[in-house]
């Protein structure tokens, strides 16, 4: 038996989903899918992730471009660009397929971090959409005066 962590991990196989639709892509666009598809992950993990998987043969990098611009940072970004990789084996999630076609179809903005479709403003639990276009109410009036915990 082998000792020490095991190399897989769900995260890294939910971006080897995503690189097997996408084909390419650079950590923040799988960060941005990953998040409107599973579970919320942290920017830092998806690009260690991207790491590791480079180290174990998932992923390769296909290309670097550096785009000029006026960024917060400086003048000038980094984009590396990742592929599968040849010890990527990807299961071919049906909801990574949808959520693609979607896009393809137009009917999903891929970039919208609620990942739901025809969302222009907030919901509440109900249903319906928010019409105070996303301000905070005052909750003043939903808390009754008095009524602390006992």
């Amino acid at each position: 038996m082998k000792r020490g962590r095991p190399h897989k991990s769900q995260i890294r196989q939910n971006m080897v989903e995503l690189l097997y639709f996408l084909k390419e892509g650079y950590g923040y666009e799988l960060f941005k899918h990953y998040r409107n598809l599973f579970a919320p992950v942290t920017m830092r993990v998806v690009y260690y992730h991207l790491k590791k998987g480079t180290q174990l043969g998932e992923f390769q990098l296909s290309k670097v471009i550096k785009e000029e611009g006026d960024f917060s940072w400086g003048n000038q970004s980094e984009k590396n660009y990742y592929s599968l990789g040849p010890n990527a084996k990807p299961l071919s999630d049906l909801r990574v397929k949808s959520y693609f076609s979607k896009i393809a179809e137009n009917r999903l903005d891929w970039e919208d971090s609620s990942g739901r479709e025809g969302n222009s403003g907030r919901e509440d639990r109900s249903g319906r959409e928010d019409s105070s276009g996303g301000q905070d109410k005052d909750i003043s009036e939903a808390v009754p005066h008095g009524g602390g915990m006992q």
